[in-house]
């Protein structure tokens, strides 16, 4: 599996989204998101009570999770029942990348960070609204710039490392588990008045799943900081030992703070969401606010992270095979 998942990380990087394809009949993520949202608008009712709210979002949750999962598990077992091995693998490693995001995250930051270099403000508010639920409508350039910063450390965690290590797990069904999870958790698991009780089940099982993949996200970057010239680990998991509980997630804030130490800047701090709440977010990291010139070296400690992640990945493969 190690080997197909490395294959799987390659092609990612290489093609990134499928656009042509998705365009046509959707990705699978929004298959899942769709039927979430189904059964959210039958069962999630105000009249129905805190309780039975919960239970009813368990319940939706439990029968989505089961039918993907399974749904994944099934194909998983015919790829290698109907095609020879080789074809199997070709066909397993291309299913795997559908689920990875490395490639369309910084193809997304990298449309930020030229719209900000160009400085077309509303251009670079719009490409930062589309990787953070923040309004950005009334961002400056160093304020998308630090939101640019802050969704490329999260996600680099939920789109990258986090699916990889459920693929290395548990095939097909694991990735497929956890990216149903995490979408779950996107569209159900916020925490209002709306959501916090049916989705409590799906905020909590994300958490627990990306409970060691954070922490080695939070590895990852340090030693892509190491390799970029950003520094010792060390400096930057202590930061992030230190900050990390001030975040809101219980794991958001280990890659966030640790790109936070390696970049020498603060990240965090007040934001304002598109549904026009405010959250007085703590700030992680010691320094200025992250600004427009640390946007450049994050993508560089994420590209040194990815490749340090699959260095490893190559290196276990040839000494375990």
């Amino acid at each position: 599996m190690t080997f197909l998942l490395l294959a799987a990380l390659i092609l990612d990087a290489l093609f990134g989204e499928f656009h042509w394809l998705w365009r046509h009949i959707g990705h699978p993520v929004t298959w899942m998101a769709a039927l979430l949202l189904r059964g959210e608008g039958l069962l999630n009712r105000p009249v129905y009570s805190s309780r039975t709210r919960k239970i009813y979002g368990t319940l939706w949750f439990g029968i989505c999770l089961i039918f993907w999962t399974g749904a994944a598990a099934g194909l998983h077992y015919m790829i290698y029942a109907f095609l020879p091995a080789p074809w199997g693998d070709v066909t397993l490693i291309t299913l795997a990348s559908i689920f990875l995001a490395y490639g369309s995250l910084m193809d997304h930051v990298t449309d930020v960070r030229d719209a900000i270099l160009s400085g077309d403000l509303a251009k670079a508010r719009a490409k930062t609204a589309r990787i953070v639920g923040r309004d950005t409508t009334q961002m400056d350039m160093d304020g998308l710039s630090r939101a640019g910063i802050e969704s490329l450390a999260e996600n680099f965690s939920d789109g990258v490392v986090a699916p990889a290590v459920f693929f290395l797990i548990g095939g097909l069904p694991g990735i497929v588990a956890y990216k149903m999870t995490n979408t779950a958790d996107s569209m159900i698991g916020h925490r209002t008045e709306r959501f916090e009780d049916f989705g409590w089940a799906a905020a909590r099982c994300d958490d627990l799943l990306n409970f060691i993949p954070a922490r080695l996200t939070a590895l990852l970057l340090a030693l892509g900081g190491l390799s970029s010239g950003k520094g010792p680990p060390r400096r930057a998991l202590s930061i992030a030992v230190r900050d990390n509980a001030a975040h809101a997630s219980p794991n958001a804030g280990w890659p966030e703070a640790t790109m936070a130490g390696l970049l020498g800047v603060r990240l965090g701090g007040p934001r304002h969401y598109a549904d026009g709440k405010q959250k007085d977010s703590a700030w992680l990291g010691n320094g200025e606010a992250g600004g427009v010139p640390a946007l450049a070296p994050a993508m560089t400690i994420t590209r040194a992270a990815w490749l340090t992640g699959c260095t490893g990945l190559a290196l276990g493969y040839f000494i375990w095979r």
